[in-house]
């Protein structure tokens, strides 16, 4: 017995990768820290402790 579901490219390509949402973000993760420190020069504010 089997089960049919409609599952679209990207999703497909994700779970046949063994990549998840986390996985995916894991991917950028040089993209996100230069975002990151980008961010801080332009609000360090935001960054700062309380």
């Amino acid at each position: 017995n089997g089960f049919t579901f409609d599952i679209d490219q990207f999703r497909k390509g994700n779970l046949l990768r063994g990549l998840d949402d986390i996985g995916l973000t894991l991917k950028h993760v040089d993209k996100i820290s230069a975002y990151e420190e980008r961010h801080k020069k332009t609000f360090p504010w935001l960054w700062q402790s309380v």
